[in-house]
């Protein structure tokens, strides 16, 4: 408890806090934390410049402040900003109240609570100049006392593996051939008595220990590549991933099944996972929170890729919102675009507007595939944002992988040198916002992940994107697309490009039949082509 002091009247008001990095939690890694907490009034929170609180750069939010009845966010720094929200009962002194606290480079801080009909907004604001966050701090004030929980995200446990000695576990399991979860932990808390305080951190435990035990490493190193080209390995890495797909319990769609909900799904049977899916913060007067999409972390450090289906004529204005709210600046669409539903438009003459967006397009005669420019602008807000919007529509209605290897090789360097220059997030949008858009996120990945850990690793990765939505590659892995995909006709191209490097002349020597049927080799042309490596 903090008493009655505050960030106002207290100048290191950081060391009355609570850090959260103490428990090896990092908010700033995902740029929000969900947590529960029971007490009576002043529920605070401290978002810091600092990952350990030491700064004076700062926001103190008090939630029940005023004897529970209103939430306050004060700024300290000469200014003083401070803004103010009557919210009666907000906390409770006998039940836990779960909220979620999220933030953005941009400045917006966005405070939600749970309620048992969904989410409600406490507040939405931005800082026209924003402190960056690094650190986070918890502490009850003026009396009252509280009980936290906060909920890790999987970063946050793989993280925590060091104080929850996994790695320890681990090692001990491979010796032994068998662990004790609970002893173990049950001796650690001796020490540390807040950790693993609920069911899911417990669980995550053993899921970690299980991926560890029995899922098989496939990353390559790069230089390695060319040395494992072995024609079963596709065949081996898809079934090990089908049979190691996670299985996520039904009441993990919640939000999708909804019946508000239920007529903005393109289809029913692919959801947003509860957890993953992102909240819509300025959604017009007709709607909610809830788009039909789900958020997937970058390998490139502060952008994610938000994949969404197709809009539909009364979710168009849900999809500007998630691109507005999650200062998306680029869009890739890999269908032809719809007519009847158009998301940018047809010319320069033309605009499109919804409740809180208009839409105008800024280049005329463009190839969609090259990159149209198009501006967002807030009505409310009266500001104006510049979006590039990639259309890849090479791809038949009934055919599950590209028509052309070379022209999605293509079209994934100009995208990516887009991105890669801003490490801005994106959205990618496809019909069902799976079947094709799997493809594409996977592609790109593992090029990201070649980059930042130079391995190769597409089992991993289609793992990674499983994980928030089941449906991926369900019907064709990358592995597929690249072995069955991959013509003759688009490696020639690829190959022209390094022809005489080493790598090159190797790739010459082999026969076509041996290069369709090694889906490893044709990834090596696609990130050889990609990154145009000498």
């Amino acid at each position: 408890m903090i008493g009655d002091k505050t960030s106002r009247n207290t100048p290191d008001i950081y060391n009355y806090y609570t850090s959260v990095s103490n428990y090896h939690i990092y908010p700033a890694q995902t740029q929000s934390m969900k947590f529960s907490v029971k007490t009576c009034h002043h529920a605070n929170l401290l978002l810091s410049a600092a990952v350990d609180l030491q700064s004076s750069d700062l926001y103190e939010i008090s939630i029940g402040d005023l004897a529970n009845n209103r939430t306050k966010l004060h700024r300290k720094d000469k200014n003083g900003s401070m803004f103010t929200i009557h919210t009666p009962r907000i906390v409770s002194c006998t039940a836990q109240i779960t909220f979620v606290i999220s933030w953005k480079s941009n400045g917006n801080i966005l405070l939600i609570k749970e309620t048992q009909n969904g989410t409600e907004i406490i507040f939405d604001w931005t800082d026209p100049s924003p402190l960056v966050i690094k650190g986070v701090g918890i502490a009850t004030a003026w009396g009252s006392e509280g009980l936290w929980i906060i909920q890790h995200t999987v970063l946050e446990l793989e993280e925590l593996g060091h104080s929850l000695a996994l790695d320890a576990l681990y090692e001990h399991g491979k010796t032994t051939g068998f662990v004790n979860i609970m002893e173990y932990t049950h001796m650690m808390r001796q020490d540390r008595m807040n950790m693993i305080q609920t069911v899911e951190q417990y669980a995550t435990v053993y899921d970690v220990l299980v991926e560890a035990f029995t899922v098989p490493q496939y990353a390559i190193p790069r230089q390695d590549f060319l040395n494992m080209l072995d024609s079963r390995l596709i065949e081996r890495e898809y079934q090990k991933l089908q049979d190691l797909k996670p299985v996520t319990e039904a009441n993990k769609f919640q939000a999708g099944k909804r019946k508000e909900n239920v007529p903005k799904n393109a289809v029913q049977n692919i959801l947003p996972h509860d957890d993953y899916r992102p909240y819509l913060m300025s959604y017009g007067r007709s709607s909610n929170d809830y788009i039909n999409a789900v958020k997937i972390p970058s390998f490139t450090e502060g952008s994610n890729i938000f994949v969404t289906q197709y809009p539909l004529l009364n979710t168009i204005g849900d999809f500007w919102s998630l691109v507005y709210d999650n200062n998306c600046r680029t869009i890739v669409i890999l269908e032809e675009i719809n007519e009847d539903v158009p998301v940018i438009p047809s010319d320069t003459d033309h605009k499109i507007s919804n409740d809180n967006f208009i839409i105008s397009r800024n280049s005329q005669n463009v190839s969609l595939q090259d990159g149209v420019k198009v501006s967002l602008r807030h009505k409310n807000k009266k500001e104006e944002r510049p979006i590039t919007v990639f259309v890849y529509n090479d791809w038949e209605d009934n055919n599950p992988i590209p028509n052309s290897t070379k022209t999605m090789v293509d079209f994934l360097e100009i995208v990516s040198t887009t991105t890669r220059a801003d490490h801005e997030s994106i959205v990618v949008i496809c019909r069902d916002g799976c079947t094709r858009s799997g493809i594409f996120v996977t592609l790109k990945l593992v090029l990201e992940k070649m980059e930042t850990d130079d391995e190769v690793d597409i089992f991993q990765v289609s793992r990674r994107i499983q994980t928030r939505r089941p449906q991926f590659l369900s019907s064709i892995t990358v592995g597929e697309f690249l072995q069955k995909g991959f013509s003759l006709e688009a490696f020639l191209p690829c190959a022209r490009r390094f022809q005489e490097s080493s790598i090159g002349k190797q790739f010459l020597k082999r026969t076509a039949k041996d290069v369709l049927r090694n889906y490893h080799f044709g990834a090596h042309c696609l990130i050889q082509s990609y990154y145009s490596i000498p």
